[in-house]
């Protein structure tokens, strides 16, 4: 199978970047990492999208699952634990 994500990115131009990855059954799962951006707004929604292709072209897609995220700032005192040395 092939699969593309596309993943939110504030910092980008078009919002988004997507990604894309062949695996075979034997991988099990697989997952997907963007870069780490700057620019997600609190309380903002960001959505997710897997499409899964048959084919290396990605041109047969067999399906596709779109996940919305809610972008939610972490507690101070987990931010305060990151800043430190």
């Amino acid at each position: 199978m092939y699969i593309e994500v596309t993943l939110p990115d504030p910092s980008a131009d078009t919002g988004q970047e997507s990604i894309r990855k062949e695996i075979k059954k034997a991988d099990g799962t697989v997952t997907f990492e963007g870069k780490r951006v700057l620019g997600w707004q609190n309380g903002a929604e960001y959505t997710y999208v897997a499409r899964i292709y048959s084919d290396p072209e990605y041109k047969t897609l067999i399906g596709i699952h779109a996940q919305p995220m809610r972008c939610v700032k972490p507690p101070e005192s987990i931010l305060s634990r990151l800043k430190e040395p």
